[in-house]
């Protein structure tokens, strides 16, 4: 029988995505019902139960009465999460590990993920999804609140100037401050790595360095999971793209000249900066090429998306608002002109 941790640590990495979660004991967590949403009235509701029952977690709603096993509840909120957990659960139940003998791995070969095919230099790191609980940069990724679902797609390099010259030799002369990094990698539609960016934590390093394999290539977020022929937000940084379904993130590349996108089928999400001359002259000059823009409405005062969500706003509703407010032609330079503050 699986070991019931197995639960537990998959309640630690849905719980982003679990509005007001909180652990009330060592079996039990709170949370608002993602099922019936708990509660229109007052969002301080908590219905939302998870609590150990015949060496199991189980979960159970006091509001609309939906009770679930566990790994029924992970399926309903997130599927990429829940593939996981059915693997390490599948490995849990059929190794027997003894000290004498390691355990036969190859009858146990598992679907690669695109982003990691094509002999990627990706592979040598570890996936977010892979950090324990309490490693600094999955504590990072689920303090930016990123949906698990897609911290597979998120890789951690202890070294990574070093990292960087297995695949581009000579990139980094001088490596003596190298140091850490949170690898958001840059694959095509086909799962060719082609670049990346590497996000830092440390206060004294320069934030974001951009590495491309091919510098004639648009540094672009998303295309592996991103079906351009559907309806497709763009935003400016990959993080943001994280939280809405079929994005990208053009990451300092020219959003029109350095990729062919569908005008009728694309949005362009930039940065909520009214005060920024810059971000309001990119916004014009997109309306012009004949894009469709959202104009972010006075009653958002976070400066992106995902600092709208750490500010309480749900995805799927920043989706809904993003929808609403998005213009063309000229009824776009009507709301940017009322929009900029600049």
């Amino acid at each position: 029988m699986m070991s019931i941790w197995i639960d537990h640590k998959y309640a630690g990495l849905l719980s982003p995505r679990l509005t007001r979660f909180k652990q009330k004991s060592k079996d039990t967590y709170n949370f608002r019902c993602p099922i019936c949403l708990d509660s229109k009235v007052s969002q301080k509701k908590a219905r939302g139960w998870l609590f150990t029952a015949s060496n199991q977690l189980r979960f159970f709603c006091h509001n609309c009465g939906a009770s679930l096993s566990f790994g029924n509840f992970l399926k309903e909120i997130d599927v990429g999460l829940f593939d996981e957990y059915q693997k390490e659960k599948f490995m849990e139940d059929n190794f027997v590990q003894t000290k004498s003998k390691e355990p036969d791995i190859d009858k146990f070969k598992t679907y690669v993920p695109k982003i990691l095919r094509n002999n990627s230099p990706l592979k040598t790191l570890k996936k977010v999804s892979q950090l324990s609980i309490d490693h600094k940069y999955k504590k990072y990724v689920m303090s930016r609140k990123i949906p698990s679902n897609h911290h597979f797609r998120l890789f951690y390099c202890s070294k990574f100037m070093e990292w960087v010259n297995t695949f581009l030799p000579g990139k980094f002369d001088n490596i003596q401050n190298d140091g850490s990094r949170l690898v958001l990698p840059f694959v095509d539609s086909e799962g060719k790595f082609f670049g990346c960016q590497g996000r830092s934590l440390r206060k004294s390093d320069i934030r974001y360095i951009t590495i491309m394999v091919d510098e004639n290539l648009p540094k672009v977020f998303g295309l592996d999971t991103c079906d351009l022929n559907k309806h497709t937000y763009v935003f400016e940084g990959p993080i943001d793209s994280l939280f809405i379904d079929n994005s990208i993130a053009m990451c300092g590349s020219d959003m029109t000249a350095d990729l062919q996108l569908n005008k009728e089928k694309t949005v362009l999400v930039f940065d909520n900066e009214p005060r920024s001359i810059n971000t309001v002259k990119k916004i014009d000059k997109y309306i012009d090429r004949g894009f469709k823009v959202c104009i972010w409405p006075s009653s958002i005062t976070e400066k992106d998306v995902n600092d709208m969500v750490l500010g309480g706003y749900e995805p799927e509703e920043l989706k809904i608002i993003i929808d609403k407010n998005t213009y063309s032609g000229i009824d776009a330079k009507l709301n940017l002109m009322s929009w900029r503050r600049c």
